[in-house]
């Protein structure tokens, strides 16, 4: 038991003692921090966990970059207790059966698992791990995340809440799929009117990047003319946000738009949300992409 003594509660500001019947050892702190007995939290602050709509774990295939360990380590240590693990994993997780060959195959399948989204609903007993974290999961929109066939919900649609339920383990409970998108690019315009059918069908939201441009590295403007770097015209972003909302008036599906970052775009979300439609925006990356590169920019990567 860990009793937390002259803590403040974030909203009320009283003052408390906080008892955790059974502190998880899984959760200590490297350096050897007080997981049982009592602690002098005076000065500290209690709060509910935070929720990240957006991380790249980078497990299976890029764990030179990420990996779930560190990734929930690192959301962990910043409060965020739960997270949404986000597709542009190698194999792409789309749902369909891993290739033996292709590249991250060999993580997956060596695990005895079947697709991406099996081996990472498993993680935890595969590598015999606790992860501090809760974490869903994101599928792709298109197959391979390649922008040219939408995936199949055949492929997918078992690993929903609702769905094969009395078939599951208790893993495959824990860490459903409950949204999807192509994360790094807006569903293509050839794909979009299949993709939006399959978030009707499914219900899951569908997370929009509304980052589809063909030049540049930053917004246009005097830190793109500063740095000398090609500048991203602001109406490129518009015209993703602006087409989404159209098609979500006409679906009726929910469409979540990440790293919105000029102005005109927020106020066609704003116009939008007002008049009922179903968009929610998600401003994150908004000073990294208007600001500079100059700055340190690790939260755009680290996450």
């Amino acid at each position: 038991m860990l009793t937390l003594r002259n803590i403040r509660v974030w909203d009320t500001g009283e003052i408390i003692d906080m008892v955790i019947p059974s502190a998880d050892a899984r959760n200590q702190p490297e350096d050897g921090g007080v997981i049982e007995g009592d602690f002098d939290a005076t000065g500290l602050t209690v709060a509910p966990g935070f929720a990240d709509p957006h991380v790249h774990f980078r497990d299976p295939g890029q764990t030179y970059k990420e990996s779930m360990v560190s990734g929930c380590r690192a959301a962990a240590s910043g409060g965020y207790t739960n997270v949404l693990i986000m597709p542009n994993t190698v194999p792409a997780m789309d749902g369909r059966a891993v290739k033996a060959g292709a590249p991250g195959a060999a993580e997956v399948l060596d695990a005895g698992c079947s697709d991406v989204i099996d081996y990472l609903q498993h993680y935890e007993r595969v590598h015999d791990v606790s992860l501090p974290v809760r974490y869903d999961l994101c599928v792709c929109a298109s197959k391979d995340r390649a922008g040219v066939e939408a995936s199949d919900p055949a492929d997918w649609l078992r690993h929903l809440d609702g769905h094969d339920m009395d078939g599951k383990d208790a893993w495959q409970l824990a860490h459903p799929v409950t949204a999807i998108s192509d994360d790094g690019a807006a569903v293509t315009p050839g794909l979009l009117d299949q993709v939006l059918a399959n978030v009707k069908e499914s219900g899951l939201y569908l997370i929009e990047h509304c980052e589809h441009h063909d030049t540049g590295a930053v917004n246009d403007g005097p830190v793109s003319r500063k740095l000398g770097v090609p500048g991203i015209p602001e109406d490129t972003e518009l015209k993703i946000v602006a087409r989404d909302i159209e098609k979500a008036r006409e679906t009726g599906v929910h469409i979540h738009f990440q790293h919105v970052s000029t102005a005109i775009s927020f106020d066609a979300i704003r116009k939008a949300k007002a008049e009922g439609c179903q968009s929610p925006v998600r401003p994150r990356r908004t000073i990294w992409r208007c600001a500079t590169r100059t700055c340190s920019n690790t939260a755009r990567w680290r996450r």
